[in-house]
């Protein structure tokens, strides 16, 4: 084969390549926290106590399938002073309630369990996600 033409044929395998996405050869998850908390999580502890986040924002707690307080959820990248370490933590959880109170979480995990620590108490919170 000659140059000319390999250089046609890798100038074309390289504008094909370059204009499909890297999920297109490769089953690639995306771990964005914002997306992947949604839905129902209940407490290993006690299954009755259940967080729901909404993609509205809203977290609703409810224990027992009734509903007793209602809350404002995002993710950020600092919280309280502390700020989420890539490497070691998941993201951070800030929680809003009404009264203007804030609480402060670091998601060391989601994956079909959701594991948070509170900031500053240090608490540990873990849920498993719960079925629709």
């Amino acid at each position: 084969m000659n140059a000319f033409l390999k250089t046609i044929i890798a100038l074309l395998i390289f504008c094909i390549g370059s204009t499909l996405s890297p999920n297109t050869f490769f089953d690639v998850e995306i771990n964005d926290p914002q997306e992947m908390i949604l839905g129902k999580w209940e407490s290993e502890g006690s299954p009755d106590f259940i967080w729901h986040f909404y993609e509205n924002s809203s977290l609703y707690f409810l224990d027992d399938g009734q509903l007793f307080e209602e809350a404002e959820w995002h993710i950020v990248h600092q919280c309280e002073g502390e700020t989420a370490d890539n490497e070691e933590d998941f993201a951070m959880l800030e929680v809003l309630y009404a009264e203007n109170d804030k609480q402060c979480y670091v998601v060391q995990g989601l994956n079909g369990v959701l594991t948070l620590l509170s900031l500053p108490q240090g608490r540990l919170l873990i849920f498993d996600r719960a079925e629709d």
